[in-house]
């Protein structure tokens, strides 16, 4: 077993609108985190890709998310997952900050960074 801590728990800034992420848990292929898009922020200006899976719920705000030709509105409760390798992104479309609880599965262990 591992566990991390609530006061423990890495935080770091991802993104060229430097989301908050915070990191709750990983194993070897599987990482949770909380992520706070401030209004109007995003994942990216585009459409970002890479491997894996992610699933995501929205725990505060409500979101805009994309991927490939798909796009819908979530708010506080909604879940959505998909396939990393189409490309998507994941806006705060509110007026509030947003925290969306995601966890992505990647058969990759170098823990490189997935927001």
């Amino acid at each position: 077993m591992s566990f991390v801590r609530k006061d423990e728990r890495k935080i770091t800034t991802s993104g060229p609108e430097k989301l908050k992420v915070e990191h709750l848990s990983s194993t070897k292929n599987v990482k949770m985190m909380l992520v706070e898009f401030p209004p109007g922020a995003s994942t990216g200006a585009a459409p970002h890709a890479h491997e894996g899976e992610e699933v995501h719920i929205v725990i505060k705000g409500s979101v805009y998310a994309v991927q490939g030709e798909d796009a819908a509105e979530f708010e506080e409760g909604d879940s959505f997952s998909w396939n990393a390798c189409t490309p998507h992104l994941v806006r705060n479309i509110g007026e509030d900050t947003a925290i969306v609880l995601i966890s992505i599965y990647t058969e990759n262990e170098n823990g490189q960074d997935l927001i």
